[in-house]
């Protein structure tokens, strides 16, 4: 495996964009917008055919929260000549990104603590790479959504006793970021959602991935109060390009689950997003979480996509088994 130099890089990024289209094209447009859009083509690796050209590739794109996410090379139109040695090589260079990263300062000179792959749930040759490349399949995505128009813009609702409601900016002090994560730490006892991610992640770094997404705007950030001790919330953030807002996270500990606050405090919460450029909500959800489905379900929120999330730590205290030879 090779980090791809500056000479290198428009082909191996042809075999990262779409094989079906103009490939050159699509190489040189991406090149082109990845500063625009954080993505440094320096991580970028590869395997070499015998000839010497880019047989497989890898990108790491560095995130928030101390993660990477990785994207690699798909099979041509016909699919790969021998799919089986294709997957080896996608793996090793999976496995060549990973154990660099490792070493990698990531965006805030702190590290990168995990990497992450979502492959589509069609994609089998995606699949099988990130499993041989020791990735742990932490769930099964849907991703929903609904006009915005279709939720009823309703006052506050009448909480039970002891409940409060309190955006995110006049709940927290100066120590907001480690209350949210002390608070997130909370509420991910006896989750449906991805349980296999609990302990995986420091919650810092989950508050920072959630303050990244979007746009990031306090005031639609909901923390569920019980007798003065924060006990859920939802978050809830503008994407300007696609006109709408995304539901980044929903949840509430043991404490408060089973007190019928869920769907109120979604239609209220949603609510108070709508704006003239604001037209659609979407959210992700593992399949498995049965009664946040039933939720959304209930909220008219409908699927639209799906992916299949791994991850694979990149910290010492939790080394993924080497990548598997081929047989």
């Amino acid at each position: 495996m090779i980090r791809v130099q500056e000479s290198q890089r428009l082909s191996a990024v042809r075999r990262l964009v779409n094989q079906s289209g103009d490939r050159d094209a699509s190489a040189r447009r991406l090149i082109a917008a990845a500063p625009a859009h954080g993505i440094d083509l320096e991580l970028l690796w590869a395997s070499l055919a015998p000839s010497g050209a880019i047989s497989q590739a890898c990108l790491a794109v560095l995130g928030a929260g101390r993660t990477a996410m990785t994207f690699l090379s798909e099979p041509g139109p016909e699919g790969d000549s021998h799919p089986l040695d294709a997957t080896v090589e996608r793996a090793a260079c999976l496995d060549a990104a990973c154990r660099e990263l490792t070493h990698h300062p990531g965006k805030t000179g702190t590290g990168v603590m995990m990497a992450q792959g979502l492959p589509d749930p069609s994609e089998s040759w995606g699949i099988d790479t990130y499993t041989r490349a020791g990735f742990i399949h932490v769930g099964d995505l849907s991703y929903l959504r609904r006009a915005i128009s279709g939720f009823p813009s309703i006052p506050e609702p009448i909480w039970p006793t002891g409940i409060r409601v309190v955006p995110f900016n006049k709940c927290f002090g100066d120590d907001s970021r480690e209350r949210l994560a002390e608070l997130l730490a909370r509420t991910y006892e006896g989750t449906l959602d991805c349980p296999e991610l609990c302990g995986l992640r420091d919650p810092v770094d989950v508050a920072d991935s959630h303050m990244a997404t979007g746009v990031f705007d306090p005031s639609l950030w909901l923390i569920v109060t019980d007798h003065d001790k924060a006990e859920g919330c939802v978050l809830l953030s503008r994407n300007p390009e696609l006109r709408g807002v995304e539901l980044v996270y929903f949840g509430f500990t043991p404490a408060i689950r089973g007190k019928r606050l869920a769907l109120p405090l979604l239609q209220y919460a949603v609510g108070r997003t709508r704006a003239p450029n604001v037209m659609e909500l979407t959210c992700a959800v593992d399949d498995r979480n049965e009664p946040a489905k039933r939720l959304y379900d209930r909220a008219g929120m409908r699927r639209y996509s799906g992916r299949v999330a791994f991850v694979r730590p990149l910290h010492p205290r939790c080394e993924p088994s080497p990548v598997r030879a081929s047989h």
